[in-house]
């Protein structure tokens, strides 16, 4: 995978997302108009799942464009 400075916030918006989804056991999406290699979308997805894996029972919500007032991207449980 390679990821240019130019695509960064999209591969970063993806993951944020994808690892949500895999906590919260749903689909996965693409939140983004970036038209991912087949191979990246794969990727990130496993490792989204692999990340999940550290959160059993639990619930994550995404809060990444809410920079301004929030100090993470996710919230797991609240927190």
């Amino acid at each position: 995978m390679k990821i240019t400075k130019e695509n960064n916030q999209y591969y970063g918006k993806y993951f944020e997302k994808a690892v949500c989804s895999a906590i919260n056991k749903e689909p996965f999406d693409n939140p983004t108009n970036f038209n991912f290699p087949i191979d990246d979308i794969e990727q990130m997805n496993n490792d989204a799942i692999l990340c999940s894996k550290v959160f059993q029972n639990c619930h994550a919500i995404w809060i990444g464009n809410q920079t301004s007032n929030q100090n993470a991207d996710i919230l797991v449980n609240e927190k």
